[in-house]
């Protein structure tokens, strides 16, 4: 039996991972990274991250791959369940960082899921760069480590 303690903190829980955080246009902000990290503006993230069209930051939940860690994949891989929201935001181009080492693998369903879109997949430190350079709307999924 769950305790009404457990079960309003399972609630807070769950509100905290699906906040997002708003910025109004990443046009202009400073975005810097480094092992484990990564700065827009102000908003400082030890975590991967994903932005979304509409400028909301949210943190990217990888536990739908882990499964896949450790079989063919060294490294829990960017998988096409992961990518689902896509098809809701209807971005133009989707900028795929793949760690600061280039380490992040994506599984062949997600390389598909990819192919349908203007698809930039780099380390995240090179991926920053070419992210100041989109015109359109964009969804960014960064890895900030290896």
């Amino acid at each position: 039996m769950i305790s009404r303690v457990s079960l309003a903190l399972k609630i807070a829980l769950a509100k905290v991972q699906i906040e997002r955080i708003i910025i109004p246009s990443l046009r202009g902000v400073t975005i810097k990274t480094g092992f484990g990290w990564i700065e827009i503006g102000d908003q400082l993230f030890e975590h991967d991250i994903v932005i979304h069209t509409d400028g909301s930051i949210s943190k990217w939940e990888k536990k739908i791959s882990k499964p896949l860690n450790g079989g063919v994949y060294e490294h829990t891989p960017l998988s096409k369940e992961e990518l689902g929201f896509l098809a809701e935001e209807q971005p133009v181009q989707v900028f795929i960082g793949t760690g600061q080492y280039g380490s992040l693998p994506l599984t062949p369903e997600a390389k598909i899921i990819l192919a349908c879109y203007q698809s930039v997949i780099l380390p995240t430190p090179q991926l920053l760069r070419e992210m100041k350079r989109s015109t359109g709307s964009y969804v960014a999924v960064l890895h900030v480590t290896c």
